[in-house]
């Protein structure tokens, strides 16, 4: 009956076990862990379950099952050790009672000390801790993120899972360490933003552009990138380029520049990196117009094999350039003729009109032919014609000039050639005055005023430029005749190109390169202010001369053969050195570019070079470090060799290295311990090595075993440090190694040489010991047969002298020390023995000693002694009448720099007021003052209730 109920008890307690099992692996498959820990974790419960069926069918056999359920405790047990996350747990009152190491290395303190604290001792300041339990209790599971401070200060992240009475009255806390991966979060959001930043930046700069940008794949022919110029120039969206795929050339290009397109693109198969390719062609506009664009492209990416994949180019609108250009040339052409023509026949026909004005009664018929003509030309003509009065009043103009300046023949005609309601300005935008119209100057000075060009303000603010001639028209009533022709459009394209010079002139001369632009006879035609402050010379002084004149014979005999190649169509990269303007000469990295014409001849060349002394500088200067620190190495008496951190492979071997191993650097270099050493002394360094990457600390073994190549054994001491890049990532383990094979020997033979003398000196003392004691036995000898008093008396002051001199022997045979001993316990024992010595039956004088340990070596303590048994004998013989009581003090007090202080005092006899040490002095106390200067010390008298003699000296050291 027994049995059974013990029977359904224990099935009760196996059944409730194997619930809390269950409970606590469904709380720890929640929490976060990698499926290493996952696949151990369930191992685990596997093995607790399958222990507590074993259990259930044992004790439901009545099988004994003890040593079985011991197993599943054992493992659980081991689960809760092993756990990579801390685990604890608490009590109802919020204090731990059990945790495992993990939990011990995240709050950094011991089990012991986790077992005296509470949840509440890890909260950051401010946290209720009260509140927050009781709230943990009701809800019964708590997971989240939360801060925990640590004793030294710092405060950890940790991720948490936290389960109230997962057994009964019993909490368990699950928090994993996730300080790390918050600072790598943290630092990987600012890494994005930073580049979403920038990303937004060239995004900006692309879309602001003025020309197209855009991206060509010459693997998939096609367009995968443009900004939205495009839209602006062709009327096309990025997407609907692209949408058009792999024919969006085809689509797109002008028929007649599609063979120059396509051999463009053929460049690409040897292109340099950076090289520019520059093209002109036409395109079609969203309504069917074409564009003229000109294309300046790079290779943007490159495939595995070096090949061009992707280029980026910008493209610019140059239709109106080209437009402005071919209509410009017809009408340069047609209006040079023209004008030539009209200028002739205007002032022969005007002379001739002239003529038969005078002449009207003679020849009207002919004049009236004449008119007509005049007239038709005057009407039709596209040229703007004025005619003034002899006083400069416009009189008549025709048609055109009312069309060229915007202003009606009435109004013209309301006006002098200098009135005020004319607002013209010279072609460099200054206001022109008066005194400088063609008009007025042909009509005062009376000659021909040829091609004077001038911008006149147009009534709606817009400036009209032309080319005007002015002549005298030798007729009465009439003063000059002025023709002008229209040439706004070739003045805003001159504007434009000299617009486009200054600004490549502004870029050109703030790079801080040195440009420059050389003609095919090799003379400068261009070089910016980089170039001019390189040379000292100004551009005026650099063009038109010639390179060879300019750079001189040396430089240039450098750079001919370069020079030779550009001019047979390469572009050229070199480096070399040029005259500087300070004097001396620098390294230069240069490349030259030839400039093609129309016919593909070389016409000239762009050069651009960059200062790269301090480069050329610091590599030699790197080269001579290297040299140097490669001779250090290689002198060293030291062994040094380095190890790579990824692999432990070796990478250097110094000279000493070889000289104590026995391997040679072909032996070991890109070799790995193993690969060379034996097993054992392998798996020594690894470890070492191990310890210092874990560490970040220097590790050093005083003294190591160490097995040569030819099979010897030495003594080494070696040292291992790690190498770290700016980042703190370990690159190299770098090792030192030190052969103290003979410096070992040599110490054990001088050790069991100083042991020899040590016993030898201890024999020594223990001699002069007894010797000093036979003394004072032989002085006894003596007192006991000598009646005089004063003769006994100086006996056993002699005797004591001697024995205060054989208790500095005696202390240092006892101690072993012989270099010093301690001289408060030696003046205790001297003092206790000099008041057994004087003190009478009746008297009553006592000992006070305080004082703190203080060494002394044997030069110091045998005179110190001295002066001191004088000092305690004559407190004891003179200062204590029979019968009297009192105490004998003395103090020993450790000084500044180095000083101690001795201090002997009584509370008896006082001195004479008047004592004076120097004049006074017994023997005694001349021997004390002798004493005291053996010990380059003072002696200093204090009189008072107590009487004190005080030593001061400094202590020797031994």
């Amino acid at each position: 009956m027994i049995n059974n109920s013990m029977s359904v008890r224990q099935l009760k307690q196996i059944e409730s076990f194997r619930d809390r099992l269950n409970t606590l692996e469904q709380q720890i498959s929640e929490l976060p862990k990698s499926q290493a820990q996952s696949e151990q974790i369930s191992q685990s419960f596997v093995a607790l379950q399958t222990s507590l069926e074993r259990l259930r069918s044992d004790v439901t056999t009545q099988q004994p099952s003890k040593e079985r359920f011991s197993t599943g405790e054992y493992e659980l047990q081991a689960l809760f050790d092993e756990a990579l996350d801390a685990m604890l747990i608490a009590d109802d009152a919020g204090s731990y009672i059990d945790v495992n190491p993990s939990a011990c290395e995240l709050l950094g303190l011991s089990r012991e000390e986790i077992l005296t604290k509470s949840v509440g001792d890890f909260l950051e300041p401010g946290v209720d801790f009260f509140q927050g339990w009781q709230r943990f209790l009701e809800q019964g599971r708590v997971r989240g993120e939360s801060r925990v401070l640590r004793p030294d200060g710092t405060v950890r992240e940790t991720e948490n899972t936290a389960v109230a009475n997962f057994v009964p009255h019993r909490h368990l806390s699950i928090l994993r360490d996730i300080t790390e991966r918050k600072r790598i979060e943290a630092e990987r959001n600012q890494i994005e933003a930073e580049l979403l930043k920038n990303q937004r930046f060239i995004e900006q700069i692309a879309q602001s552009m003025p020309a197209i940008l855009y991206v060509y794949d010459l693997c998939e022919q096609r367009n995968v990138y443009a900004n939205r110029q495009m839209m602006e120039v062709l009327g096309l969206s990025a997407e609907t380029v692209q949408a058009m795929g792999t024919g969006v050339l085809q689509i797109l290009i002008h028929p007649d520049d599609w063979v120059k397109v396509a051999e463009s693109l053929k460049q690409y198969a040897t292109v340099r990196d950076g090289e520019v390719i520059e093209i002109e062609y036409r395109m079609r506009h969203a309504t069917g117009e074409w564009i003229w664009l000109y294309s300046r492209e790079v290779v943007l990416t490159r495939n595995a094999d070096g090949s061009s994949r992707q280029i980026l180019g910008t493209a610019t609108d140059i239709t109106r350039i080209k437009q402005t250009e071919e209509e410009l040339r017809q009408s340069q052409a047609k209006y040079r003729a023209l004008s030539q023509e009209l200028e002739q026949r205007v002032v022969q026909r005007t002379a001739e009109l002239t003529k038969e004005i005078i002449d009207r009664q003679r020849l009207q018929n002919e004049l009236r032919t004449s008119q007509q003509k005049y007239k038709t030309l005057f009407d039709i003509l596209p040229i703007g014609i004025v005619i003034t009065d002899p006083e400069g009043k416009v009189v008549e103009v025709n048609p055109a000039s009312e069309e060229i300046l915007g202003i009606s023949a009435a109004e013209h005609c309301g006006r002098r050639y200098d009135s005020p309601e004319w607002q013209i300005i010279r072609p460099d935008g200054s206001p022109k005055p008066t005194s400088e119209y063609g008009g007025v100057i042909a009509l005062t000075e009376q000659r021909v005023v040829r091609d004077v060009e001038m911008g006149v303000f147009k009534p709606n603010g817009e400036i009209t430029w032309i080319s005007l001639t002015s002549a005298p028209i030798p007729l009465e009533n009439y003063g000059i005749v002025s023709v002008y022709v229209d040439i706004t459009q070739r003045k805003q394209a001159e504007i434009a190109l000299r617009q486009s010079e200054e600004q490549l002139r502004l870029i050109t001369d703030s790079l801080p390169v040195c440009i420059s632009y050389v003609d095919r006879e090799q003379r400068y035609r261009f070089v910016n202010k980089t170039y001019e402050e390189w040379f000292g010379r100004s551009r005026e002084e650099i063009y038109g001369r010639t390179l060879r004149e300019f750079v001189g014979e040396a430089t240039y005999s450098a750079i001919q053969q370069y020079n030779e190649q550009v001019l047979a169509g390469e572009t050229v990269y070199y480096e070399t050195e040029a005259p500087y303007r300070l004097g001396g000469r620098r390294y230069i990295s240069a490349i030259i570019v030839p400039d093609f014409d129309a016919q593909f001849q070389v016409r000239g060349w762009y050069a651009v070079s960059t200062d790269i002394t301090e480069r050329k500088r610091a590599e030699m200067q790197l080269v001579e470090t290297r040299n140097f620190l490669q001779s250090v190495l290689d002198h060293l008496p030291v062994a040094v060799f380095t190890k790579e951190v990824h692999n432990l492979r070796f990478v250097l071997w110094n000279a000493a290295c070889i000289k104590l191993m026995g391997y040679t650097a072909e032996d070991v270099l890109g070799k790995t311990a193993y690969e060379v050493f034996t097993t054992q002394h392998a798996d020594f360094c690894t470890a070492k090595d191990q310890e210092v990457l874990a560490t970040s600390e220097a590790v050093e073994t005083l003294e190591g075993m160490i097995c040569t190549k030819q099979g010897e054994t030495k003594t080494v001491r070696n040292k291992k440090v790690g190498i770290y890049d700016s980042q703190g990532n370990p690159q190299y383990v770098l090792g030192f190694a030190e052969d103290i094979t003979e410096r070992k020997r040599a110490e054990h033979q001088l050790r069991a040489s100083l042991q020899e003398k040590e016993v030898l000196l201890a024999e020594i003392h223990h001699r002069v010991k007894n010797n000093l004691y036979v003394i004072c036995s032989l002085l006894e000898l003596q007192t006991d047969w000598v009646s005089d008093p004063k003769a006994k008396a100086a006996l056993e002051h002699s005797c004591n002298r001697v024995s205060s001199m054989a208790l500095v022997h005696e202390s240092l045979y006892q101690t072993h020390n012989f270099s010093e001993i301690d001289f408060a316990e030696y003046l205790q024992q001297l003092a206790s023995y000099l008041l057994e010595t004087y003190r009478s039956p009746a008297s009553q004088v006592m000992l006070n000693f305080v004082g703190t340990p203080v060494f002394l070596s044997l030069d110091q303590a045998i005179p110190c002694g001295l002066l001191l048994n004088e000092l305690i004998t004559n407190a004891l013989k003179h200062s204590f009448p029979e019968g009297s009581s009192g105490q004998v003090y003395i103090r020993i007090t450790s000084l500044a720099d180095g000083w101690i202080e001795i201090a002997v005092g009584n509370d008896g006899s006082s001195l004479p007021p008047d004592f004076d040490l120097q004049r006074n002095a017994s023997m005694g106390v001349r021997l004390v003052i002798m004493l005291v200067e053996q010990l380059t010390g003072s002696l200093e008298l204090e009189q008072g209730e107590i009487t004190w003699f005080k030593v001061q000296f400094p202590v020797c050291n031994t």
